[in-house]
């Protein structure tokens, strides 16, 4: 938590969200509308880059990189040794670590998410009511953002118990993080026929992140269904299926239609792969450090 790391993570998280917020609501009259509008019309223009950039490209390589070392970069400088010698079982020392690093990423990413949204309003409308109309919106995405914390930093302490160094655990995270967030988004843009024929949605660990935010966001009626904010998060996740024709409600500039779900996957079964992945990871490193031979 080096307060150089912690501005430059933060810089990171906020300059590409901020850019297209900017310019999706640059020419917004928000004084012609109401509140609650104005308030809808920020969060749909903020929660694409949330979850692709904010809370997804950036935050889960801030997340690995501080976790990548701290097992096994501990083994190979030999002061875990240290650790082990003291009367701390193996279990508490991972979940210590695991924890330190859980506190570090939810600090980022709340700062992230309610400074990034307070910004946004600032230097648009300027009308702090907006900011919290669109409060029940970022707890729900900051609590998205704790799942995805979780997620990632049980791969990745998992794989700092089973690797010999650091550096070949964020190699591994960060070919994770490049899968999730970019090959199958090129693939999905590039060659949906191909994605939809060989079922390659099975293996998309992104289409399954977006199928489980949208689902939670319709559940909890987080947003109202509307393609404002459906088509283009639809561009990061094909969680929804094809296009509508929008009905617009021009006195308040929010369209009243809605996308269905892809439904490639239940949602369930989305949050099963990925609940699966981290706990049999963690399971198995845990295993491993216990196992690990420890000495200088």
């Amino acid at each position: 938590m080096k307060p150089k790391r912690v501005i430059a993570g933060l810089i990171m998280m906020l300059f590409v969200p901020l850019i297209v917020f900017f310019v999706t609501l640059m020419n917004t009259n928000f004084g012609a509308i109401s509140t609650y509008s104005a308030s809808m019309l920020m969060s749909f223009a903020l929660l694409p880059m949330l979850y692709w950039w904010m809370l997804g490209l950036v935050f889960t390589i801030l997340v690995s990189g501080a976790t990548s070392g701290v097992i096994a970069d501990e083994v190979d400088k030999g002061t875990m040794l240290l650790l082990v010698s003291k009367p701390v079982s193996r279990v508490q020392i991972f979940l210590g670590k695991f924890l330190g690093v859980f506190a570090f990423g939810a600090l980022m990413s709340f700062v992230g998410i309610f400074l990034g949204a307070w910004v946004a309003v600032m230097f648009t409308s300027g009308n702090i009511a907006h900011f919290f109309g669109m409060l029940p919106f970022l707890l729900f995405m900051f609590a998205y953002g704790l799942f995805v914390e979780l997620i990632f930093l049980s791969i990745s302490i998992a794989l700092s118990s089973m690797m010999a160094t650091g550096r070949k655990v964020l190699m591994a995270c960060l070919g994770l993080v490049v899968l999730t967030f970019l090959v199958f988004f090129m693939i999905r843009r590039i060659a949906p026929g191909y994605y939809e024929t060989y079922s390659l949605y099975w293996f998309d660990i992104g289409y399954h992140l977006g199928n489980i935010l949208a689902n939670a966001i319709q559940v909890w009626n987080i947003l109202p269904a509307s393609t404002l904010w459906q088509t283009s998060f639809d561009i990061y996740t094909s969680a929804f299926a094809g296009a509508t024709t929008a009905t617009i409600d021009t006195s308040q500039g929010i369209d009243l239609g809605g996308l269905p779900l892809a439904g490639y996957v239940a949602p369930v079964v989305s949050l099963l792969i990925w609940l699966l992945i981290a706990i049999l990871l963690t399971l198995f490193g845990l295993y491993k450090l216990k196992r690990k031979e420890i000495t200088n």
